[in-house]
């Protein structure tokens, strides 16, 4: 069996490395979208399940609790997950979507068992003791940790590697709101930094089967309940304009206080999340609907059931809360917070609207608009933003609208405060730079194989001239890659050593001293892109690089060269 799926296996990779994998890159997306629903509706439920424990058949409504409870639950929160991460690393710590974009950046997209085990274990602990954070962005993490590491255990390519960590948080984003469009929408704007018509297929096949996962176990109906809703009238829209800059001020706000909070955190993480507990338990004992995900308050809101008050004191405290808790190193997510938020303070709009300029729209028609310029604000995504107001709320009414207030909501957050995605700020904060050159990005959709030359065969240093003219005598290849205990360290043309055979020699030929042009070279594995056999050869100053493959329970062997002239030709025809 092994004899005929290897050959099968090496025949995949090999085409997955190419930019023209289609069929190849769709079966990936359907294996990513499988995996990725079933561990988020794992860790869905697992979080419904406590908080149903805990909370009864409302699995949100902190506000039935006894205030002490309220207070207590946070802090015994914030313990257990302070112990779980006690003995474990800095980088052990790091979770959530900015964590995925910096490994999809930097690592090629590489997880490891670990992070997806912490993430799921720290977001059960974390979102079930109460806490002012959301579930989508562990969801994307655990999506694109798994995809990942079915991508490792299968030794695909790096650039099929990283689409495969697309399709994980497209089908995250997808069954945690059963919206298929905008999780391909969010892997492109946020992940993936980039559109092409080659990820376009696996990212759609990836979601359509997450949201698939998530209908068959929760139904067809959206997280939130809206009523069919429009514009009142054209008159409106100068109050359109002037809710989208309020509510981009209000994704500043948020940017601002993460950064702030993570900039000046200081002390031991184990008192940082005390703090962060005991903070959440007192607002909680004034303001229960605060705490957790705030999916309740969120439908209340956009069905017009919450007072002017409530609606303001929601918006701008659940606002510091989450980006407070989040900036002192809470590991969790924050997009069901800012949704909630967004959605609060476009409520009160439309209250005060209706109270000063006697606006006929209902005030949860501005509570949606609210909840999508929030989005899109924070997270610098206005496209998915509006995808996931057109699938949530299933309103080609809210188009229109939706547009305008989305669209000066960024331009407000960006331009006028000049804040950029929080993700992106808060990674070069810590001094990780996110490169998203086109160029680059070309680069890194193409594996260095597809320009491997496989015409060599490997020699020691020191070989023997009647070995080597019975190796002529079969076939004369064009490469010799030189070995040195068994490691590759030269590349030299085959003809300079058959122009040595026709001498007479008594002693074996050394490989490395022998007339000739060698070139240096440096080793890669067969999975690297494009990209990184430049990097490579640029950081060593080496001309060739030897990718190696690795078999299973063997040292790694050669199996072809990458020449610069290769490189630099591709390179050429790409700009």
């Amino acid at each position: 069996m092994k004899l005929h799926v290897r050959p099968v296996l090496d025949r995949f990779r090999e085409q997955l490395a190419s930019v023209e994998a289609a069929p190849q890159l769709a079966l990936l997306g359907l294996l990513a979208g499988l995996v990725t629903g079933f561990v988020v509706l794992l860790f869905r439920a697992s979080v419904e399940g406590i908080l149903e424990a805990i909370n009864g058949s409302q699995a949100e409504a902190f506000e039935n609790l006894d205030p002490l409870w309220r207070l207590a639950l946070p802090v015994i929160g914030a313990v257990l997950i302070a112990l779980y991460l006690w003995k474990q690393s800095d980088a052990d710590r790091r979770m959530g979507i900015a964590h995925v974009l910096e490994r999809f950046s930097h690592h090629q997209g590489y997880f490891n068992l670990r992070s997806l085990i912490n993430q799921f274990n720290l977001g059960v602990m974390t979102l079930g003791s109460g806490f002012s954070v959301g579930r989508e962005g562990p969801a994307v993490h655990l999506g694109a940790a798994a995809s990942s590491l079915i991508g490792q255990w299968m030794r695909l390519p790096n650039n099929s590697m990283r689409t495969l960590v697309g399709c994980g948080a497209a089908a995250a984003i997808a069954a945690s709101f059963n919206t298929p469009l905008a999780g391909v929408i969010f892997a492109i704007e946020i992940i993936l930094l980039d559109f092409s018509l080659a990820s376009l297929l696996p990212l759609t096949l990836a979601a359509v089967t997450g949201a698939l996962m998530s209908q068959l176990v929760y139904g067809s109906g959206s997280v939130i309940n809206v009523p069919p809703l429009a514009l009142g009238s054209l008159w409106e829209v100068p109050w359109l304009v002037v809710c989208g800059m309020a509510l981009g001020g209000l994704g500043a706000m948020f940017s601002w206080c993460l950064l702030f909070c993570q900039r000046w955190a200081r002390g031991p993480f184990f008192i940082r999340l005390i703090g962060i507990g005991v903070l959440t338990g007192a607002v909680g004992w004034f303001l229960p609907q605060a705490m957790g995900m705030g999916y309740d308050s969120l439908n209340a809101a956009l069905i017009g059931q919450l007072s002017l008050g409530v609606l303001l004191a929601l918006a701008l405290v659940k606002t510091l809360l989450t980006a407070t808790s989040i900036g002192l190193g809470l590991p969790a997510g924050l997009i069901s917070p800012i949704l909630v938020c967004g959605a609060c303070l476009g409520g009160a709009l439309g209250l005060i609207g209706q109270e000063l300029f006697g606006l006929r729209s209902p005030s949860g028609l501005y509570a949606m608009l609210g909840m999508a310029a929030a989005m899109g604000a924070i997270l610098q995504a206005p496209l998915a933003a509006l995808i996931a107001l057109l699938e949530l709320t299933h309103n080609p009414n809210i188009v229109f609208p939706g547009m305008l207030v989305v669209a000066i909501a960024n331009l407000t957050t960006s331009q006028v405060l000049g804040q950029g995605s929080v993700f992106l700020q808060s990674l070069r904060q810590q001094g990780i730079g996110i490169r998203f050159s086109p160029q680059v990005q070309a680069m890194q959709a193409v594996g260095a194989s597809t320009l491997m030359e496989r015409d060599f065969i490997c020699l020691p240093r020191h070989v023997e001239l009647a070995h080597a003219k019975d190796l002529f005598a079969k076939r004369l290849p064009r490469w010799i890659i030189v070995e040195r205990d068994d490691k590759p360290v030269a590349l030299l043309r085959a003809a300079d050593l058959a122009s040595q055979l026709e001498l007479e020699h008594n002693a074996p030929l050394d490989l490395l001293s022998m007339p000739g042009e060698r070139r240096d070279l440096c080793m890669l594995p067969m999975q690297a892109t494009v990209q990184e056999a430049l990097d490579a050869l640029s950081n060593q100053g080496h001309e060739v690089l030897c990718l190696m493959v690795r078999r299973r329970r063997s040292a790694p062997r050669p199996a072809g060269v990458v020449t610069r002239e290769a490189l630099d030709h591709y390179y050429q025809l790409n700009r």
